[in-house]
């Protein structure tokens, strides 16, 4: 009786890690929503799935995730990490929004290669409305920069209409070189 139920046990296991390693393919956005103590969520982290390198091999190892994290304050660095030391208590969606826009889609393998092997151990200022993680990772899959952050509390600011949002990434943008200084002096 004992081995029948390590038997089951085993057997669901190996069914669920399958089911979740066949949910995402490379090149997938991957989304984790951040509610921050809150019930809606405030923002999403945006992230691109590789999985793991017997798959397809971009230097990631054991990790099965490519994203751009902050490093040190508005220093960020684009770098491999696991979906699961990533995940948190976060829900995780794939959220791969131009692959039905008239003349987008995605990229080809080869191409979101090179843009993770170029982007792989860089380090760039973080702007939250114009550098930020869905930025990056839209850039990676589609070639285009964007930011949606559908279905969270800042969304709306991203619905702003693109001068707006210009004036906006301006400000960050002196802010953040301001922060630069103050921690380097």
């Amino acid at each position: 009786m004992k081995n029948l139920i390590l038997v089951a046990l085993i057997l669901q296991l190996v069914i669920t890690v399958n089911v979740i390693n066949a949910t995402f393919e490379f090149g997938d956005i991957l989304a984790f929503l951040r509610a921050c103590g809150r019930k809606e969520g405030v923002y999403k982290h945006y992230a691109i799935y590789v999985g793991p390198s017997n798959e397809t091999d971009v230097g990631q190892g054991d990790n099965d995730i490519f994203h751009l994290k902050v490093c040190i304050g508005p220093v960020c660095q684009y770098q491999f990490d696991t979906l699961e030391a990533t995940k948190g208590d976060s829900p995780v969606e794939v959220e791969n929004y131009f692959d039905t826009t008239d003349g987008m889609g995605p990229g080809t393998r080869e191409e979101i290669m090179k843009r993770i092997k170029d982007s792989k151990g860089n380090c760039q200022l973080y702007g939250p409305l114009n550098k930020n993680c869905e930025h990056f990772a839209t850039w990676v899959r589609y070639d285009k920069p964007t930011a949606k952050q559908s279905g969270t509390f800042v969304e709306p600011i991203f619905r702003l209409n693109a001068f707006v949002r210009e004036i906006m990434a301006e400000l960050s943008r002196h802010f953040m070189n301001e922060l630069l200084c103050f921690l380097a002096g």
